[in-house]
């Protein structure tokens, strides 16, 4: 149940994150699967809101052959980017 929820909430940002990725010139069916990694984990608990560099030891333990990649820091930083929408929205609606 909860692979299928992550699954579809990703197919639901996927379109609007390629659209993005690819406008910077970048091949995003070539850099989803570590760009996704990097999104997801910037929405972690122990990472939310932080930025890459100040959650390195982490992410080198979690992905230790992708962390420090280009696509891995453009998810990360998109995933922080979606993660700061949210939580400005939820604050909103309060």
């Amino acid at each position: 149940m909860l692979f299928r929820s992550r699954k579809d909430w990703w197919l639901g940002l996927r379109d609007s994150e390629e659209e993005h990725y690819r406008a910077l010139g970048h091949n995003f069916e070539l850099d989803q699967d570590v760009f996704r990694c990097g999104f997801e984990s910037a929405l972690r608990r122990e990472c939310r809101g932080m930025t890459i560099d100040e959650e390195t030891d982490i992410l080198k333990w979690w992905y230790p052959d992708v962390w420090d990649s280009e696509p891995f820091r453009r998810g990360y930083g998109r995933g922080k980017e979606y993660w700061e929408r949210q939580a400005a929205a939820a604050a909103l609606a309060e």
